[in-house]
């Protein structure tokens, strides 16, 4: 699975997977959500992640 991610404010970020589900996370969840991905090669506005 990969997900989109977006920077919202300083402190919230957007999450949004492919199958349709989004969530804010704020920096300290992002970090949890980072530990368990590997980061992919994208367009510079967007990161996506595959989830192991």
């Amino acid at each position: 699975m990969e997900v989109r991610v977006e920077r919202i404010n300083p402190n919230q970020t957007l999450v949004a997977y492919w199958d349709g589900r989004y969530e804010v996370l704020t920096d300290e969840e992002l970090d949890d959500l980072m530990m368990n991905i590997q980061p992919q090669d994208t367009a510079d506005d967007q990161m996506m992640f595959p989830i192991n």
